[in-house]
């Protein structure tokens, strides 16, 4: 069964990427770009901490900032 990124359609597997998405929908490696793609985002709480980086308020769909990790680089501690 083929995964189909959710933002530019393309068959994942059959374009040799991952699918580096933590939210419901797939994302291709190319489109990764937002906070909810990344490995360390950790979803919305009572007070939007959802980054284990930076407490800042982040979002699922805002542009990921520069210390952008996929979910393979991510250290397991």
């Amino acid at each position: 069964m083929s995964v189909i990124c959710s933002r530019c359609g393309r068959d994942i597997d059959a374009i040799g990427q991952d699918n580096v998405s933590y939210t419901r929908e797939p994302v291709c490696e190319d489109c990764a770009d937002r906070c909810g793609d990344c490995a360390h985002f950790i979803g919305g709480g009572d007070w939007n901490l959802c980054c284990r980086l930076d407490w800042g308020l982040h979002y699922e769909d805002s542009i990921a900032c520069g210390r952008f990790s996929d979910r393979l680089e991510v250290d397991a501690s």
